[in-house]
């Protein structure tokens, strides 16, 4: 549902919420209204990834629903991380005046306002997730997975990470402890020596 704030003093302009459906872990904020066809390499703040006109956003499910709240602001909204586990920003140029939440199945069109309304030819995405790490890699028709995307006009600077959990920083692939020996191999049975010569 696409929600519109009147009056000046109103930071958030528009703002929308639904599930969104991700694949290859991950969804997108798009000018266009499909999929990308492309799989967009994750960022260094492992959340939020500026690709030209577009931004993808990094889940912990490889496929399934996650919780997305999106907000269109006039201006920076202040920083809150609270109890987001991770918070991260990329930039975005925009083409064709648009820019929208989208699901890999297209659903969610009509849940999320025009982030690219304010006629700015650049954005800020700012990005909060929390349970990232909950199914990791796993697929859930909805997850346990929530974000907030607030998006404002800007101009163009680098990702930049501003909060991130402790298992996202050491990286999903790193060892969590020593790894264990090897154990010896068995010792067999002494082979008993075979025939010289069998019984005609």
């Amino acid at each position: 549902m696409v929600a519109l704030s009147q009056g000046e003093a109103m930071s958030v302009i528009a703002t929308g919420e639904g599930w969104v459906f991700c694949d290859n872990h991950q969804f997108f904020l798009t000018p266009q209204l499909w999929w990308p066809r492309e799989f967009v390499p994750e960022g260094p703040n492992r959340l939020v990834t500026g690709a030209g006109g577009s931004a993808r956003i990094s889940t912990g499910i490889a496929t399934g629903g996650v919780a997305v709240v999106a907000e269109l602001h006039d201006s920076p909204p202040e920083l809150a991380t609270g109890a987001w586990e991770d918070v991260g920003e990329a930039s975005v140029g925009v083409s064709r005046d648009a820019l929208y939440v989208m699901s890999a199945d297209a659903s969610s069109r009509e849940a999320f306002p025009n982030l690219a309304a304010l006629g700015a030819e650049t954005l800020r995405v700012r990005v909060h997730a929390i349970g990232r790490m909950v199914h990791y890699d796993g697929s859930r028709h909805r997850s346990e997975e929530k974000y907030l995307i607030q998006v404002w006009p800007a101009a163009l600077a680098e990702d930049t990470c501003l909060k991130l959990n402790a298992q996202m920083r050491a990286g999903l692939t790193a060892p969590t402890g020593p790894t264990p020996a090897l154990p010896p191999p068995p010792v067999l049975p002494p082979r008993s020596p075979r025939p010289q010569s069998y019984p005609g």
